[in-house]
């Protein structure tokens, strides 16, 4: 295990690197073992292998000194301190999941780069480690965690699990998800397919949501574009100018909201479902070159309805309209024709008055 300190800013945080295996020794101290139902045994790596592991002899349970909770996030009994291997982070647009509290975080093997050198396309290593908890009310719900096993990018490089939370200290794995309204909240844990669908095929080629250019280009994150530009964690340099979202704040917060709950299928490329392009690229010089503003406004739309039983919604933007757009009137329905289709239950009222600002100061493009 090797370890730097790392001034950041205003900010100085400890990063320790290590190389993510099943089991990680250290040659001048104590490590750590990880079995497969995430239980961590204490050793001494100084003592011969076959000594019996480094703990209390009084306690019955070696375990039971640590976090039984998704592998590595936590090392101690409560899970409540964090692995110093773990890096935190927090995108400037949060994915809606109605109401819930997330945490995200990150970690990398021993001098390892990301390959950025397509700006959008971020390709991690092998070792790459991700973890997500969701929350409710303040207590944990449900942990994803995505481990990156082999070089390539999509499904077939990653392992997906997902972890219940049933006790304040207690995390176990869903081996199938699946669960709706997981512990008596609304909140629903879902199934591998689910995962696959969001994280796959449009989106991202190597399947990470969140953590790219435009999400971390921002001082509310704990781990920020710049932070990852200064630990020389970036290939190819992406300065955070050409990250940034050009346009008022109503129209940032607008893009950024279509980027985070629906780029991830409806991406900058040109094979979106409906040739609807959501995604925020990098590198953007005006507003009015976003995908959205060229594939959404005063476009054709493939659903249409009618308002108060008279007037058609046929377009996806209509300027100053949002009353008739379709865009706009997907977002608050919940069900069949619901959008994004995943995930939520509950209208995202914020996100909706984002986009209800947005499209009622645009101009007509005819």
């Amino acid at each position: 295990m090797t370890l730097f300190l790392e001034s950041v800013g205003r900010r100085r945080f400890v990063v320790v690197w290590v190389v993510l295996a099943s089991s990680c020794s250290d040659s001048t101290g104590p490590s750590r073992e990880i079995s497969a139902d995430g239980a961590v045994t204490t050793f001494d790596a100084d003592v011969a292998d076959a000594q019996e592991p480094n703990v209390d002899s009084s306690s019955e349970d070696a375990a039971g000194d640590f976090c039984n909770g998704p592998p590595d996030l936590y090392i101690d009994a409560d899970c409540s301190v964090l692995n110093p291997s773990i890096l935190a982070y927090s995108p400037r647009f949060w994915l809606w999941s109605d109401g819930t509290g997330k945490e995200r975080f990150i970690s990398f093997p021993e001098g390892s780069q990301i390959d950025t050198r397509e700006a959008d396309h971020w390709v991690f290593p092998v070792g790459t480690r991700i973890w997500k908890t969701f929350s409710y009310q303040g207590a944990r719900v449900e942990t994803r965690y995505f481990e990156k096993t082999t070089s390539g990018t999509g499904v077939n490089h990653w392992d997906f699990r997902t972890y219940r939370w049933d006790g304040p200290s207690e995390a176990n794995e869903v081996p199938f998800g699946g669960e709706e309204n997981a512990l008596g909240t609304p909140h629903d844990i879902p199934s591998l397919a689910q995962c696959v669908e969001c994280h796959s095929e449009y989106g991202p080629r190597d399947m990470v949501l969140g953590f790219g250019a435009v999400q971390l280009n921002h001082d509310r994150s704990e781990t920020t574009l710049q932070d990852l530009r200064d630990l020389g964690m970036l290939s190819h340099d992406i300065p955070t100018e050409l990250a940034a979202i050009p346009g008022m704040e109503h129209t940032q917060q607008a893009l950024g909201y279509l980027h985070a709950n629906c780029g991830h299928c409806h991406s900058a490329d040109e094979s979106a479902p409906e040739g609807l392009r959501l995604w925020v690229p990098v590198g953007l010089a005006t507003e009015q070159q976003a995908p959205a503003y060229l594939t959404a406004i005063e476009v054709d739309s493939e659903w249409r309805t009618l308002v108060d039983g008279s007037i058609e919604a046929n377009q996806r933007i209509v300027p100053r309209r949002p009353d008739i757009s379709t865009l706009y009137l997907r977002t608050g329905i919940r069900g069949e024709d619901q959008m994004p289709p995943l995930g939520s239950e509950i209208v995202d009222a914020d996100g909706r008055t984002n986009l209800f600002l947005w499209i009622s100061g645009l101009e007509t493009t005819q």
